[in-house]
């Protein structure tokens, strides 16, 4: 079974469809204009997937006795190049 290496953060993002006018969201002009808007999420979990196209998080883990992943709850992804700031705890 594979690995998996996650990391506890807090990431600030962007809306993907915050402007239904620019159907080409991922256009790199359009993620620049995005990046400089005041309006954002927060958005706090576990970092359990991230390349160049998304950047999932989950609310919650759980382990088998080994310590493997397992489970994890709650699941959403944001397209990488809508995120602002990404925190990272310890």
């Amino acid at each position: 079974m594979k690995t998996i290496k996650v990391a506890k953060a807090e990431i600030e993002w962007i809306d993907s469809t915050a402007d239904h006018e620019k159907v080409l969201w991922w256009i790199e002009d359009y993620i620049k204009d995005l990046k400089t808007s005041k309006e954002s999420f927060k958005s706090i979990g576990y970092i359990i997937y991230r390349d160049k196209k998304i950047t999932t998080l989950a609310t919650s883990l759980h382990f088998d006795k080994d310590g493997l992943l397992t489970k994890v709850g709650a699941i959403f992804s944001i397209p990488t190049g809508c995120i602002k700031k990404i925190t990272y705890f310890k």
